[in-house]
């Protein structure tokens, strides 16, 4: 049976390893092996995540787990919450979602958009915003199956812009 819940510290090293298979799973006809490695080495490093673990005002990491097992997560926060001259109060971000590719299509994800979407509300921001890549096929197909709506062409990096309404 799957939960979704908090993340606790000793979810970094399970986190870790699902953001390693997702994005070898969902980026790999757009990335090389070498890009995957030093992205998911740098921004999923266990340490770094283990920071993540204690919910703030600003920022929440959500955790789909399956009998003891991590199999997805999910960060929402204010925009930029971390950068003191970005940060903007008044609009939510969906930083990160990625599910375990073997749980993939058993409704994970969508609980884990549940999780986000009520944190937003309890906010009162009313609305959520996203950056994928234009070639996450995988990506944009899922937010847009859940009610995410791409806005404008992707900028120079290849991103586009997605947004939900949730109030």
């Amino acid at each position: 049976m799957t939960i979704i819940r908090d993340m606790v510290v000793d979810d970094a090293e399970g986190i870790a390893e699902v953001a390693r298979l997702s994005w070898f799973y969902t980026y790999s006809h757009i990335f090389s092996e070498e890009q995957i490695i030093a992205t998911t080495s740098r921004n999923y490093n266990p340490e770094f995540l283990a920071r993540l673990a204690y919910p703030s005002e600003r920022t929440r990491m959500f955790v789909a787990e399956d009998n003891g097992r991590v199999v997805g997560f999910a960060q929402v926060g204010e925009k930029n919450y971390w950068d003191p001259e970005k940060h903007d109060p008044h609009k939510a971000e969906l930083s990160r979602i990625y599910i375990h590719p073997q749980f993939m299509r058993r409704g994970i994800g969508r609980m884990l958009l549940d999780a986000v979407e009520g944190w937003v509300r309890d906010k009162g921001l009313g609305s959520y915003e996203l950056v994928v890549h234009k070639d996450n096929t995988v990506g944009r197909s899922f937010y847009s199956k859940n009610g995410l709506a791409e806005e404008g062409e992707p900028d120079g990096d290849g991103h586009l812009l997605m947004r939900k309404r949730v109030d």
